[in-house]
């Protein structure tokens, strides 16, 4: 049995009282994991217990003494907390065998859990996270001899993350065993509807097998640059229609003619998502008007951002992606494009105060090909530029944006960014962005918010990006 001491525990009982007003959403929870059978036993290197955010394909791949497995709790009796209790105290029964997470020798599990990192309120979905942490360093397993198992399995993989992704893992940690538990959100603001002539139609997602009526959706109305009304409406106010596993609430609510909306999605007054919604012809933000003008919809730049097959044959059009971002939030950009300004970084933009950001962008993990050490060099050379040129007072913010999301960013790769001083934005940030860009952004609030967070990470343990 392993050793989960009281103040740990309380953690575990912290995040089920968090999520407990909407529990009743989770009944079809996933676990996948990654593991090393030992007899009877699997310990397992890396979980993932996924409550809500879709179905899962059942799936079982061993190679060797590895262990693959996905699978809803609910098929075998097991609820997620029952599914936690096991798993923070001992072994688990699955569909494969007795499972627990490995431990080191003093056979201790440790909890973490924050229900608010930075960064919580600014996100578009509440996604609330913990983990349990087990084995370090000596006591893992060598990585070098399980992908050299994996490569002559009879159906092979390349590395460890790669057979991790088939089982719900993204970003297979190799310095820690951990099971992460992802509680997802439960309502969402349909991002479809549209502001038409002087009606807002406003909608909202419901996981199927809660109250309609504990849900609402708050918004705001901006016109003109300014906003002109705040309003609530409740769960009894939306028409509502079951689609599959989801109710949809609609409405319409009068707004002058070229209004945005922001809206507020909640369950049991807790924020669940949010999101801005409007007439894509009269965006208050002349930035993206301009763009929207030769992008309609706005379809070639979440192409270049987020089309994965489209990145893989061309590259290159993810920076052109990241730049026409930047242009829409309100910097001005230098897109460093040709074979002669190939020794600098992807993008240089400034914000109307002059501080400067460097960018580099990548579709890959952030360290391929040493981009990190480039970009701080890069850095450098600006610094040394500025202070020689009487503009020493401005800052500059090294940053790397990656195609990828957040969990699929290595453990290894976070902490040597963060080390050097390098801001992380990733595929969640990117989708946060552009809703940001209906409306007029201040580059210079936005700077500050990266130059925030970084420093703010920097000062904190390592650990995964917040």
């Amino acid at each position: 049995m392993a050793d989960f001491l009281e103040f740990e525990a309380q953690k575990l009982r912290a995040f089920l009282d968090v999520i407990r007003p909407w529990s009743s959403a989770y009944a079809d929870a996933t676990f996948g994991f990654v593991g090393i059978r030992n007899g009877e036993r699997i310990s397992i290197l890396h979980g993932h217990l996924i409550l809500g955010g879709g179905e899962f394909p059942t799936k079982n791949v061993e190679a060797g003494c590895i262990v693959g497995g996905i699978y809803r709790l609910a098929d075998f009796g097991e609820s997620y907390e029952s599914a936690l209790e096991k798993l923070s105290t001992g072994v688990m029964v699955t569909p494969y065998g007795d499972a627990g997470v490995l431990v080191g020798r003093d056979g201790r599990i440790s909890a973490v859990f924050n229900p608010h990192p930075f960064g919580f309120a600014n996100a578009q979905s509440r996604v609330t996270k913990f983990s349990l942490y087990g084995a370090q360093g000596n006591y893992l397993p060598s990585f070098d001899e399980l992908t050299l198992a994996l490569r002559a399995a009879e159906a092979p993989y390349d590395s460890i993350e790669e057979f991790a992704n088939d089982f719900a893992i993204a970003g297979f940690r190799r310095d820690i065993a951990v099971i992460d538990v992802t509680a997802n959100n439960v309502a969402a603001v349909d991002l479809t509807r549209k502001v038409v002539g002087n009606t807002a139609g406003i909608g909202v997602m419901l996981a199927s097998k809660l109250d309609p009526q504990k849900c609402s959706v708050g918004y705001k109305v901006v016109s003109k640059g300014q906003v002109i009304d705040r309003k609530r409406i409740s769960g009894e106010d939306f028409q509502w229609s079951d689609r599959g596993t989801l109710r949809y609430g609609t409405t319409d609510v009068p707004v002058p003619q070229g209004s945005v909306v922001q809206c507020f999605a909640s369950y049991s007054g807790h924020l669940q998502h949010h999101g801005w919604i409007a007439d894509p012809d009269t965006f208050p933000n002349v930035r993206r008007v301009l763009h929207h003008g030769f992008d309609s919809n706005l379809e070639g730049l979440k192409t270049y951002l987020f089309d994965e097959k489209h990145q893989e044959k061309n590259s290159r059009d993810f920076e052109v992606g990241v730049s026409n971002l930047l242009f829409m939030l309100g910097f001005s950009v230098d897109p460093l494009i040709g074979k002669k300004l190939e020794s600098g970084p992807d993008i240089v933009a400034t914000t109307n105060n002059g501080d400067v950001v460097l960018v580099e962008c990548t579709i890959n993990q952030i360290n391929k090909d040493g981009k990190l050490g480039k970009l701080v060099d890069r850095a450098e050379v600006i610094r040394s530029h500025l202070d020689n040129s009487a503009y020493g007072h401005l800052r500059v913010l090294p940053v790397i944006v990656t195609a990828r999301p957040k969990d699929a960013v290595g453990q290894f790769d976070v902490d040597a960014a963060r080390s050097q001083g390098v801001l992380i934005i990733t595929k969640e940030n990117l989708m946060d962005a552009i809703e940001r860009s209906v409306v007029s952004q201040d580059p210079d609030k936005l700077f500050a918010l990266g130059w925030e967070s970084l420093h703010r990470e920097a000062n904190s343990k390592p650990g995964r990006i917040e």
